[in-house]
């Protein structure tokens, strides 16, 4: 739904507070902000704008001066919010609640350290019924009606989230973790997985963090887990790969016949040089080795590679392209995004900027998302915040798009032009469906005596989807 129209049903309900999660600068802090700001204030609000997020915690008081928000969460939310909101609620003294920065006027003051969840078995579930189980559950439908085509994900799909740790015990210089690192117990998340698909009839869970495999044990555990689960299901997992190259074939063999159908990885570079500069602890031959792994089990690998790496070279991004070559080539199923490299409040590469003097201030960092951006960069995350590399910002983007187009071309070559049609047609029908939508189905909906036909279009046309989809799948050799 588009952010105005959401944020509209939310004024009407009278709120008592406004909540915003920023986790990136130009998508949250800057364009949801100031998209979101003008349209509150422009109703009259008679209540506080909190902020909170990764994106504030490191930055507390630049960030609240830069949205002019009244209220900031530093650190985890649950315990700090609801202390926020009962005190606002009993007139209270909020400069006695900790974790949070308070701006009156261009004046920020930081409270003491706040609480947080010590044992993630204890968390509150997340208020699914909140919203319209068929805007966040149907997640084929999603894909395939926004045009993403993949066979990660299936037009009958119906996904629910699962969390399992926060935190991370890694030092990637690109990354920021503000939480300790924990783990939710293996038990605890099967148990919500469960529930959430008995009551929302969901047929794929996402294991949404990079911890779930952690270890053999942890991953083991996770399988006897799954195999209690009274139905048939898929999931989706997330990894490193120096930790999954831990996990023997004998775990990759349970995983798969258990459901997984795919797991993701922030590959990041090809460049071994680069992985070593930023962390990774893995090698690009690693990452080839735990590739045919997966192909050999026929789990479906998904990944990012981040280009403009602190003191990337041309040859460094060359060599990024010769790894995804020999990736699609072992295996042509795989989906991967390239994106452009933004230094995040709290990381290493944070700090350098200041450093070595690529920025001088937090004001200068903040208004670089202001800019124009450039023709390049059709997508927030493919525009240069600040240019890290030894390359001119044209050549950068001119090499992020010479590997993601060398990845679609690959793409086509290992998969067959068949794929591309089948996939095509089914492109073609989610376009016209669309139209169709907006133009016909979504008043028929509103006239009782015809709710019908428009049932009867949608069963045909998903029955339509699933068909071609089963094509592609069968020439893709995907027989799950």
């Amino acid at each position: 739904r588009p952010a105005p129209q959401l944020l509209l049903r939310i004024l009407a309900q009278l709120p008592c507070i406004s909540c915003f999660h920023a986790k990136n600068i130009s998508k949250d802090l800057y364009t949801c902000y100031y998209l979101f700001a003008g349209l509150i204030n422009s109703q009259g609000r008679n209540y506080p704008i909190v902020i909170g997020g990764q994106m504030i915690t490191p930055i507390p008081k630049d960030a609240m001066l830069f949205t002019k928000a009244d209220f900031g969460v530093i650190g985890e939310g649950e315990i700090i919010l609801y202390n926020l909101a009962r005190t606002l609620r009993e007139d209270g003294d909020i400069y006695k609640v900790k974790g949070l920065a308070i701006r009156k006027e261009n004046v920020v003051t930081l409270t003491d350290p706040g609480e947080y969840i010590t044992d993630l078995s204890k968390l509150p579930k997340i208020p699914f019924d909140f919203f319209p189980t068929d805007q966040w559950r149907d997640i084929g439908k999603y894909y395939t009606d926004s045009l993403y085509i993949q066979p990660h994900i299936r037009y009958e799909d119906k996904a629910v989230d699962v969390h399992g740790s926060r935190g991370c015990p890694f030092k990637c210089i690109f990354c920021y973790h503000f939480s300790k690192v924990r783990y939710r117990p293996i038990a605890v998340m099967i148990k919500e997985a469960k529930e959430y698909i008995e009551r929302f009839d969901c047929n794929l869970v996402n294991f949404a963090d990079e911890l779930t495999l952690t270890n053999p044990e942890r991953t083991k555990e996770l399988i006897d887990g799954i195999k209690t689960i009274d139905r048939k299901i898929n999931y989706s997992l997330n990894a490193r790969i120096d930790t999954f190259s831990k996990l023997d074939d004998n775990l990759l063999k349970e995983l798969k016949a258990t459901g997984c159908r795919k797991i993701g990885f922030g590959f990041e570079s090809g460049s071994d040089r680069i992985l070593k500069l930023i962390g990774k602890n893995t090698t690009s031959a690693q990452i080839l080795h735990e590739l045919e792994r997966l192909e050999k089990h026929k789990i479906l690998p998904f990944g990012a590679f981040i280009i403009g790496h602190l003191s990337e070279t041309r040859e460094d991004v060359e060599a990024t392209i010769k790894l995804v070559k020999k990736m699609i080539k072992i295996c042509p199923n795989i989906q991967l995004a390239f994106c452009i490299s933004t230094p995040f409040p709290g990381s290493e590469i944070f700090k350098i900027l200041f450093q070595k003097g690529f920025i001088k201030d937090h004001d200068e960092y903040f208004n670089r998302y202001k800019e124009k951006k450039s023709i390049w960069a059709i997508r927030s995350v493919w525009n240069i915040i600040v240019n890290l590399t030894e390359m001119s910002d044209d050549e950068l983007y001119r090499m992020r798009w010479k590997a993601y187009f060398t990845y679609l071309l690959y793409k086509i070559r290992y998969l067959g032009i068949m794929v591309i049609i089948i996939e095509g047609l089914k492109l073609c029908m989610g376009i016209i469906n669309r139209i169709v939508q907006k133009v016909l189905i979504n008043p028929l909906k509103k006239v009782s005596p015809l709710k019908g036909l428009s049932y009867t279009y949608e069963r045909v046309y998903g029955l339509l989807q699933q068909k071609l989809e089963h094509v592609a799948l069968r020439l893709r050799n995907i027989k799950d």
